[in-house]
């Protein structure tokens, strides 16, 4: 059985010289990386981290889905721009700091639009902005 300097010095592929030039605190942080790495590892192969694994996917393809459809129809339906929004309440960590960024951004046709959701677990989506006289009965 492999120790856990060994280990490390397999997964990060450091050779035994350079082990020896490294600080102890260096060491440490290598080996604490090196065990955080196994419990994440073990709990993913776990049935709780693949059934946790599917809903976050799940929940990125459904939005995706919606998201591209929201394009389609805004282009289909004469819309020149569009909002990036986030939904803070649909996450428990609430949107990250990259979607915050962009929460309120508009697009305008012709502009590169990116593609939501922007990361696994994103819940953003865009929100089309209609001019008043362009504003379809049904959605007034």
């Amino acid at each position: 059985m492999a120790t856990l300097v060994e280990r490390a010095k397999a997964h990060f592929n450091i050779s035994d010289k350079e082990w020896g030039k490294l600080t102890k605190e260096k060491k440490k942080t290598l080996i604490d990386k090196l065990l955080l790495l196994s419990v994440a590892g073990a709990y993913w192969s776990s049935p709780e981290g693949i059934a946790q694994r599917i809903e976050m996917l799940s929940q990125s393809f459904t939005y995706k889905i919606v998201n591209n459809a929201l394009i389609i129809y805004g282009e289909s339906g004469g819309v020149t721009r569009w909002r990036w929004t986030t939904n803070p309440g649909a996450s428990q960590s609430g949107p990250c700091e990259y979607c915050e960024s962009q929460n309120g951004r508009i697009y305008r046709k012709g502009q590169f639009l990116p593609s939501l959701p922007a990361h696994v677990n994103c819940v953003c989506n865009w929100e089309l902005i209609f001019e008043p006289e362009e504003v379809p009965v049904y959605v007034a």
